[in-house]
């Protein structure tokens, strides 16, 4: 009442599977903020990984060039280690490709935002003294100041203000001021002699928010009148 038995056999192919890479799918940074390392995963059902190469890209290169990434690993943990281009922002994509010896490949990536900081603007003074003759009346120098910049070149449409503050406000009739151009001007008080020291700050419009600046380092000058200095005719 039974048939006789048969056989089947069933062959499973192996096929090969990609490797694997896995990161952090968003990174947010600030402007000038430094070297960041970032822990890697690496995968492949078909080996000890051996054969498995990782290659990482920008989207990006005038905010992270490929040479600012730098991939090492051991074992399944790789560290990618990523450096954005001073006083640069904006935003990137960072691609893993994981590829192993039989032309397997996964790709993953890593969505990376690095916001604007401000930077401080700069300036130069032309000179630490400036000497008058008592009563010469109203004074302007142009290019007082010179090297005149709100910071890198993608901060230059901000808009500047200087901050002049004698310490004697009383040696002037009209307090020493400088334009954004970099004029000073100025008018020292009646039959004044001696000296007063001024402070000089450039302010931008962009704040200070993240951790910026936008004031520079106070400079100063003296402004003299000697006593002996004869009056203007």
């Amino acid at each position: 009442n039974r048939s006789e038995v048969q056989t089947l056999s069933v062959v499973v192919t192996g096929t090969n599977d990609a490797p694997s890479v896995t990161a952090a799918r968003t990174l947010s940074l600030r402007e000038d903020g430094g070297t960041t390392n970032l822990t890697v995963t690496i995968g492949d059902p078909d080996s000890a990984l051996t054969g498995v190469t990782v290659s990482v890209s920008s989207s990006n290169q005038n905010l992270v060039p490929d040479t600012n990434l730098v991939f090492n690993v051991t074992g399944a943990t790789g560290t990618l280690t990523l450096t954005p281009l001073t006083n640069a922002n904006g935003a990137a994509t960072i691609r893993f490709i994981a590829s192993d010896d039989r032309a397997a490949k996964r790709t993953n990536t890593l969505a990376l935002v690095v916001t604007a900081v401000n930077d401080a603007p700069e300036f130069s003074l032309s000179t630490n003294v400036v000497a008058v003759a008592k009563n010469a009346g109203l004074i302007r120098w142009t290019n007082f100041v010179t090297g005149i910049a709100a910071g890198p070149t993608n901060e230059a449409s901000q808009s500047l203000t200087f901050l002049v503050t004698p310490a004697n406000s009383a040696f002037f009739i009209t307090q020493p001021a400088i334009t954004a151009a970099g004029v000073l001007a100025f008018k020292t008080a009646t039959n004044a002699t001696g000296t007063s020291e001024i402070s000089v700050v450039l302010q931008d419009n962009a704040g200070f928010a993240l951790g910026g600046t936008n004031r520079s380092p106070a400079q100063s000058f003296t402004i003299e009148v000697p006593a002996d200095s004869p009056s203007p005719a």
